[in-house]
């Protein structure tokens, strides 16, 4: 994440810190989200609304989102940072799906337990963001 807020300034936002600034508040904000969401194991104190967060020491070389929506699944593959594609390709979908299963077996969940590791997850994150938001305001 931090990579991508320094590309995003140095593309796009050069020279408009002001921008810069408050994009990194927004994020700081979803971060503050997420923490809370994976502290009850679901959004916004609402059961019914699951919320699953893991960590994985992978390194993973995809960056595939799959959606199980019942009878039917999409899979979507983010490239060049912002740009994504989407297929409903039942075989694809399927590879992807169990791809994902694989690694979440291979993660540490941090939703509703895993209280030490989830305070450590989320330190490294605001202190990324903090880096970055140092980088811009010294310039």
């Amino acid at each position: 994440m931090t990579q991508e807020l320094i590309d995003l300034r140095a593309s796009i936002l050069e020279g408009r810190d002001e921008d810069a600034l408050i994009i990194v508040d927004a994020i700081t904000d979803l971060v503050k989200d997420i923490q809370s969401w994976a502290e009850i194991s679901c959004k916004q104190k609402n059961p019914i609304n699951k919320f699953l967060l893991y960590k994985s020491d992978v390194v993973i070389g995809s960056n595939c989102i799959h959606v199980d929506m019942g009878k039917s699944s999409v899979a979507f593959i983010s490239f060049n940072s912002v740009n994504s594609l989407s297929t409903s390709n039942s075989t694809f979908c399927e590879e992807t799906n169990q791809w994902t299963k694989n690694l979440i077996k291979k993660s540490t969940l941090l939703s509703g337990t895993a209280e030490k590791q989830r305070y450590q997850f989320f330190n490294q994150i605001y202190k990324k963001i903090e880096a970055v938001k140092k980088n811009i305001e010294s310039f």
